[in-house]
């Protein structure tokens, strides 16, 4: 029965290994934060009216609430979208809410890389030498069915990584254009928390993981620690003066990332538990948007930082949120460093002319 089957977000919880960490990464502490922190607040109009802002994953979800409010503000929106025709009716929607906006919809499918090639030839096209401003990789997938892409790789693997990352790569030059640096979000998650990872014996990550049948529940946390590492390498590697590099998290949304999983449970969970849609979304900008230097940052719960009081003291310090201990520990830093380098290795063999900084 649909109403007795276990929705996905409780199933990611009951089999989280990191269940009895109750540190602020821990799934325990994650779920109390989900009603006890409130939504940032959207930055002044003015910072964001008619930037360009790209955004992926854009027909519905945090994607979809984010696309709206930048609107509001007043930005320029490229839409990624998968479906054409539902992107056009996404796109019609936004209009009727604020005529006066401009929105552009471009196909984008990121289980194909030569889908992310004519994405970006077109939306070059569009700018006619104009540069973005703003791009947020909000689109990624989660099933718990092993699936390959049409390029041979695990589809999980391929979306939430390599295509991101992909794409990321090929947006760098068009984000360096302007004499105001700008800013690439990668979307994470807090379950890149939940999972460790330790490269097989011939130290080949990738392909080890397309062929990899085993432990496929926690397929998605993995690829949101890959992707989190990834992106922690690239900012590392830019020239700051020209782009920023920051990953933001949404937390639990009532969004249709756990469409595989139905019933009356999930809405249930959705109903109780979830942040609302527009909550999400406001992370989103402020990850965008937030003046403080931000490069290589990681923003949870709507926040880049925070002021602590020192024990006896009456010092105040301002304490950066982190990602993961595992990101931060020598087996993390071990990964970051060959996971980039091995990425990157593959998106060079793919394309040649790809601009890629090394570690």
């Amino acid at each position: 029965m649909p109403f007795l089957t276990i929705p996905e977000p409780m199933a990611m919880l009951a089999r989280n290994p990191f269940i009895t960490d109750f540190s602020s990464d821990g799934p325990i502490p994650y779920v109390m934060r989900q009603k006890l922190t409130k939504a940032p607040v959207l930055p002044p109009a003015e910072r964001i009216k008619d930037r360009t802002v790209l955004i992926t994953g854009a027909t519905g979800g945090v994607g979809l609430s984010a696309a709206q409010q930048f609107l509001q503000l007043g930005a320029v929106l490229l839409l990624g979208v998968r479906d054409t025709i539902r992107g056009n009716v996404v796109r019609d929607l936004l209009l009727q809410e604020v005529p006066s906006g401009s929105v552009t919809t471009f196909e984008l499918d990121l289980a194909s890389f030569d889908s992310v090639d004519r994405f970006v030839k077109t939306v070059k096209a569009s700018l006619s030498g104009r540069g973005l401003d703003i791009a947020i990789m909000n689109a990624a997938s989660l099933s718990k069915e092993r699936n390959l892409t049409v390029d041979g790789h695990e589809m999980l693997l391929q979306v939430n990584l390599l295509s991101t990352a992909y794409l990321s790569s090929l947006l760098t030059p068009l984000l360096s254009q302007k004499s105001i640096p700008g800013r690439l979000v990668v979307v994470t998650s807090e379950a890149h928390a939940w999972v460790t990872y330790s490269p097989s014996e011939d130290g080949q990550i990738i392909n080890h993981l397309d062929q990899d049948t085993t432990n496929f529940a926690n397929r998605y946390n993995l690829t949101k620690l890959l992707i989190t590492l990834w992106t922690e390498a690239l900012a590392k590697s830019i020239d700051r003066s020209q782009l920023e590099v920051t990953m933001t998290t949404p937390g639990f949304c009532a969004s249709d990332l756990f469409r595989d999983s139905k019933g009356l449970m999930l809405q249930f969970i959705n109903l109780t538990s979830a942040r609302p849609l527009s909550y999400g979304g406001k992370t989103h900008i402020h990850a965008a948007s937030a003046p403080l230097s931000t490069n290589g940052q990681y923003f949870r719960d709507g926040k880049q930082a925070r002021w602590a009081l020192l024990p006896f003291s009456y010092t105040m310090k301002l304490t950066r949120i982190r990602t993961s201990r595992f990101c931060h520990s020598d087996a993390g830093d071990d990964l970051r460093t060959r996971l980039y380098r091995e990425v990157n290795s593959l998106l060079k063999a793919r394309n040649p002319d790809l601009e890629l900084e090394t570690l």
